[in-house]
């Protein structure tokens, strides 16, 4: 890729960002949501296999 075409393509996801903000926000708290429940279930999941081994 071309330096100018990836600073074009960062240019247009900045511009994307300020138009679409509260998709943009929207967009990161369900990630962030997603994160946190994958994370939730693994750390049960981890302690459920301890507690089975012990």
């Amino acid at each position: 890729m071309r330096i100018r075409t990836f600073f074009y393509t960062i240019g247009q996801g900045i511009k994307s960002l300020f138009r679409n903000g509260w998709y943009s926000i929207a967009s990161v708290a369900t990630i962030t949501a997603c994160l946190f429940l994958f994370g939730m279930f693994y750390t049960i999941i981890v302690n459920f296999q301890h507690m089975v081994r012990s």
